[in-house]
């Protein structure tokens, strides 16, 4: 048998009497059932004899440990692992799981009903039925679902632009593309992304998602890729075919688009301006715009269209507008102009309108303003604030204008 002797320990004296637990500490000695004998020894050295044989049990304290904290998606198993040490083998093992369940095994296995934290104790109990417990806790989180948003439509040449997103799992969230169908997800990185594709036809693209404990989720759309047409042409613009310059007048458009896309519109007014691209409208929709000219002339108007990817229609066919020369005001001309013909058919005016129409039939018109002006047969004249003999039914007319215009 091996032998351990430890020191002397000193323990107080009260009137002739010994007040005292007398403790030793021998970290040296290995948990076991040890025999043990004691003596005593006063001030003068004087020692007792042997005590009696006893037998003193040295163990380790028992202690447990759930190895938490856990983490887990809902309806799925989560493995719980358990041990212990000190005290005396064989151990008991008792799980509760915070959801009212509980097992008897060391190594459980769990599945958590619902989403939410926890708290799972482990209560280890040995052969001297000493017990210690240990509680962590365990996280269930909802299952990690990616959304590549989609179905997306564009046009062959184009970017397109994706927008993905993800719910459950943990954030932060990590998002990784596969935009050329190469099972590679490496096309792009974060929630957005653009991509275009040269052929029109219908692609697949897939957006993986991946939270901060590594869960992945993968999800696919469609991406619809045709090609663009240009708006068609537009008709010939609509509004008045002559007027005075200085004046303003409003002028009409529309056309449509193959894919309905939105449209704008831009106006060649003849006279060398041209504006600006003016939109977007709703395909089929009627643009209205208005221009002054300032200069006595016949000008050609014309419109083209594009839609929103800058795709440009043709012009179209124009309309031509004749501007005579600013009228003068008041009731007699300050400058008048004298016309006089004997072969013309008189268009009476409507209300409100200040000017009379003249088709020149088989005899010219004479206009007499610094010097004769002769106007053959076929034309048609307008007059402005016309005065005179100027009847519907007489082929004769006589009289003065403020001013005229060649209309037609």
């Amino acid at each position: 048998m091996e032998e351990k002797f430890g020191f002397w320990n000193n323990c107080a004296v009260y009137r002739n009497k010994f007040i005292t637990k007398c403790t030793h500490d021998n970290c040296d000695l290995l948990p076991n059932v040890h025999t043990t004998i004691v003596k005593a020894k006063d001030i003068y050295e004087t020692e007792s004899d042997w005590s009696s044989v006893f037998n003193v049990l040295i163990s380790f304290f028992l202690s447990a440990d759930a190895n938490g904290p856990y983490r887990g998606y809902k309806d799925v198993n989560i493995s719980f692992n358990g041990s212990a040490s000190g005290g005396k083998t064989p151990y008991s093992w008792n799980w509760t799981f915070g959801d009212g369940n509980t097992s008897m095994q060391q190594n459980p296995q769990h599945a958590y009903a619902s989403t939410g934290v926890f708290t799972v104790s482990l209560k280890v109990t040995d052969a001297d039925n000493i017990s210690a417990t240990d509680t962590t806790f365990a996280k269930i989180i909802p299952e990690l679902v990616a959304d590549a948003g989609g179905p997306y439509y564009g046009y062959a040449n184009t970017d397109i632009w994706f927008n993905g997103s993800a719910v459950g799992g943990e954030p932060p969230y990590y998002f990784s593309w596969d935009l050329d169908n190469g099972s590679e997800f490496d096309d792009a990185f974060g929630n957005v992304a653009h991509y275009s594709w040269d052929v029109p036809g219908v692609y697949n693209i897939s957006l993986k998602v991946r939270d901060i404990y590594w869960q992945y989720s993968i999800n696919t759309t469609q991406v619809t890729i045709r090609m663009n047409n240009p708006p068609n042409t537009p008709d010939r613009p609509s509004g008045p075919a002559n007027g005075k310059t200085g004046a303003e007048y409003s002028y009409t458009i529309s056309t449509t688009d193959p894919e309905g896309d939105q449209v704008y519109y831009l106006w060649d007014w003849g006279d060398g301006s041209i504006s600006v691209w003016d939109g977007p409208y709703t395909s089929g929709m009627t643009c209205e715009a208005k221009h002054t000219w300032t200069v006595k002339n016949t000008y050609n108007i014309k419109v083209k269209a594009k839609d929103t990817l800058g795709a440009e229609s043709p012009w179209s066919d124009p309309l031509s507008i004749t501007m005579p020369k600013v009228k003068n005001v008041g009731s007699v001309p300050a400058s008048f102009i004298l016309v006089f013909g004997f072969s013309v058919d008189v268009k009476i005016p409507g209300p409100g309108e200040d000017y009379v129409d003249l088709e020149v039939l088989n005899k010219p018109l004479y206009i007499w303003e610094n010097g004769i002006t002769i106007i053959n047969s076929g034309a048609f004249v307008r007059l402005f604030e016309a005065k005179g003999l100027f009847l519907h039914s007489f082929p004769i007319c006589v009289g003065l204008c403020d001013d005229y215009g060649i209309i037609g």
